[in-house]
């Protein structure tokens, strides 16, 4: 059994540590020489910015260009997203965060690249699947618009699916924001646990592990019971 420095074993250390946070004393970061809870407190505010900058602007690219496609029929739009977003999935987060760097652009489109890369062809495939439904079928044969047709029937047969990707969404864009804020130059809790992680600072990497965790965890299990709650008031 592996021990640390201090004699004790890992789940001892790992129980002390979480005594410890119930109390607010996250520990200290020997690498930076300061207390983890302040060093979360003065950096949490840019990776917030980055973060939902990031998932806004890759949902929006993504939502209207599959809407667009969908609205109009015209195949050569989702075929041309696609394309787009099978050369960004091609290129790892850290590739695509150093050439924004080189490019001075913003971090949060390091973020918002990787969203569109892969919501746009999950929406793609709802907007399509959806649309072949026997219902909009039979309204778009008695000549209901499409614009129409898309806002009152379309989108509310995906909807549930629509909001269990927005959780799922954001796991994406949290290793999107570590590998664009440690790129960057940003001073983010993205930076802070590769730094964390290149000094194997224990304390302050647990703590970050557990709060990335907790975030991704909480948004999934909204999302989840939001869809459950709607299906149930269905």
């Amino acid at each position: 059994m592996r021990h640390d420095a201090a004699g004790e074993n890992v789940f001892t250390s790992y129980g002390r540590f979480i005594r410890q946070a119930a109390k607010g004393d996250l520990g200290f970061s020997k690498s930076l020489n300061r207390p983890v809870g302040e060093l979360i407190q003065q950096r949490y505010l840019v990776s917030i910015r980055i973060l939902t900058l990031g998932l806004a602007a890759g949902w929006l690219n993504a939502f209207l260009l599959a809407a667009t496609g969908a609205v109009l029929q015209a195949r050569v739009i989702p075929v041309a997203g696609t394309v787009v977003s099978a050369l960004i999935l091609c290129v790892p987060a850290g590739l695509l965060a150093y050439l924004c760097y080189l490019a001075r652009a913003p971090a949060f489109l390091v973020v918002g690249l990787v969203i569109f890369a892969r919501v746009f062809r999950v929406m793609d495939n709802l907007f399509r699947s959806a649309q072949q439904e026997p219902h909009i079928l039979a309204a778009r044969a008695h000549g209901l618009c499409e614009l129409r047709l898309f806002r009152k029937h379309v989108m509310a047969a995906i909807f549930s699916e629509v909001i269990a990707l927005g959780g799922a969404s954001v796991s994406m864009a949290v290793s999107a924001t570590i590998a664009a804020e440690a790129l960057c130059g940003e001073p983010g809790l993205g930076q802070l646990a590769w730094k964390a992680a290149l000094a194997r600072d224990l304390p302050l990497l647990v703590t970050l592990t557990l709060l990335i965790g907790a975030l991704t965890l909480f948004c999934n299990r909204a999302a989840d019971t939001f869809v459950q709650a709607r299906s149930a008031t269905a």
